[in-house]
């Protein structure tokens, strides 16, 4: 069997100052309710980072506006089909609460 020989890479750390993610509690405690609410936006819960200060804006607003307007209103028809009302700027938390207290 054949040796491979190890290569050595050099990094070099970035400095850009200090990362601070904000809190998960509230969304831990939600989580099923913050799943849907994720989905619904069309995104697998697995792939987005969600903290207690996330918005509905946040999921929207890289798109251009015609696609965001879209997309924005696919997501409330689907979100007011379940009973809740959302604004843009709606957190994900406060849209999960509101949609607990309607399906508990």
């Amino acid at each position: 069997m054949k040796k491979t020989k190890k290569t050595k890479t050099k990094t070099k750390k970035l400095k850009i100052g200090k990362f601070e993610l904000a809190s998960q509690d509230q969304v831990n405690k939600m989580d099923r309710y913050v799943d849907i609410v994720i989905r619904a936006l069309g995104f697998p819960r697995s792939l987005v980072l969600v903290t207690d200060e996330s918005y509905i804006s946040d999921f929207i607003t890289f798109l251009e506006s015609e696609e965001r307007k879209k997309d924005f209103e696919k997501f409330r028809k689907k979100m007011k089909k379940m009973g809740v009302d959302v604004e843009f700027n709606d957190s994900v938390v406060d849209v999960a609460k509101r949609l607990m207290e309607i399906l508990e």
